[in-house]
């Protein structure tokens, strides 16, 4: 045990001093994760597997994500696509009204698509920005 606990703080040291931090993510973006509730895990030895598998297994994001359909919101998205220089290539600006009254459940407010975004047949370039598109 005592082995896995010092390999473990090698390597990110190692990976620390490697590392190297991105300018081009907003102040506001999340970089740690905080549980806000016990995570359940029994019957295994704590490790990152039984984390990984814990977090793969949870159903609370989804089903907090499902239940954002039973109310009334007004959600600003921007996604930006980056090229190989760190410059960025293509920005999706959605700004949307969801309700729960009427046949239009969720209605376009502004809706901007600027940069390289779309291929030459029309569709998008990334998978990423499809389902981004798709959800919102």
């Amino acid at each position: 045990m005592k082995k896995i606990l010092l390999l473990a703080v090698l390597v990110g040291i190692t990976l620390q001093g490697a590392a190297q931090e991105i300018d081009r993510f907003n102040p506001d973006t999340i970089k740690t994760i905080q549980l806000d509730s016990a995570v359940n895990i029994s019957a295994q030895k704590f490790g990152v597997e039984t984390f990984i598998n814990a977090i793969i297994t949870d159903e609370s994001f989804y089903k907090a994500f499902r239940n954002m359909k039973k109310y009334n919101f007004i959600a600003e998205n921007n996604v930006y696509t980056y090229n190989k220089k760190n410059k960025v290539d293509g920005r999706i600006y959605r700004k949307i009204k969801h309700t729960n009254e009427g046949p239009e459940k969720m209605v376009y407010l502004a809706k901007q698509d600027t940069g390289k975004v779309y291929r030459k047949n029309g569709k998008y370039q990334l998978y990423t920005l499809e389902m981004f598109d798709y959800i919102f």
